[in-house]
């Protein structure tokens, strides 16, 4: 991470070997104009809620994930994060393969 230096206001790349998350106090040295100063890492959690209506007898937003290989991908709500498998119905309109006919596939081609 790129910070000014609080002495010559050029930029310094910090360093952090280990951070534990609570706020830490490190020391470095400009190289610019070699004075010595301390910066401080700090972790926070930010909180932002938002509706989710599927949680409150209203319906699921299920979207297809992108995971790889193929045959592992899922349905998950965009509103809540529930995850479930596909439906045999989901699967052929996604073109997504069944776990036998991914590694088929991929056996053939190795074989080739």
């Amino acid at each position: 991470m790129f910070e000014r230096c609080p002495y010559c206001g050029e930029k310094v790349e910090l360093e952090i070997d280990e951070f534990v998350g609570e706020d830490e106090v490190y020391q470095d040295t400009c190289p610019h104009c070699g004075k010595n100063f301390i910066f401080t890492a700090s972790f926070s959690i930010d909180y932002h809620p938002e509706k989710a209506d599927c949680l409150n007898d209203g319906k699921h937003n299920f979207e297809l994930t992108h995971t790889y290989p193929e045959f592992m991908r899922r349905m998950r709500c965009t509103m809540c994060d529930e995850d479930r498998k596909l439906t045999e119905e989901e699967r052929k309109l996604y073109n997504v393969p069944t776990a036998e006919e991914w590694y088929k596939k991929h056996n053939e081609k190795e074989q080739s």
